[in-house]
């Protein structure tokens, strides 16, 4: 699984470290099936505050469609344990689904 961190965000303070260790705790149990995982962090407004912190969470899956998710929040890991928990609710959803299809010998309906 391979990370890529894009940040233009003023107040950056060195969470590069932070959102490393959540992606790779929130993504551990599922690694085999993700190709890539880029996290891309705009502070919109800059210093005038206001919603502006913007996580855009972008996962890349062997065989499948990537999985792209953005939230806007006042505070940027607000943002981006969002961004997070839904991405890998995304996964779960996604991957299950293949595997119940694979168990079914790739039909959705076993009668038809």
């Amino acid at each position: 699984m391979q990370l890529e961190m894009h940040a233009n965000v003023i107040r950056w303070n060195g969470l590069d470290g932070e959102i490393r260790q959540l992606v790779a705790q929130k993504f551990h149990r599922l690694r085999s099936c993700i190709g890539a995982i880029a996290v891309h962090l705009k502070d919109v407004n800059g210093p005038r505050g206001g919603n502006d912190a913007d996580c855009l969470v972008r996962v890349s899956l062997q065989r499948l469609p990537d999985i792209v998710i953005r939230k806007r929040s006042h505070d940027l890991m607000d943002a981006v344990h969002t961004c997070l928990d839904r991405a890998v609710q995304s996964l779960v959803r996604v991957t299950g689904r293949r595997q119940r299809l694979r168990r079914r010998g790739g039909r959705k309906n076993a009668d038809a």
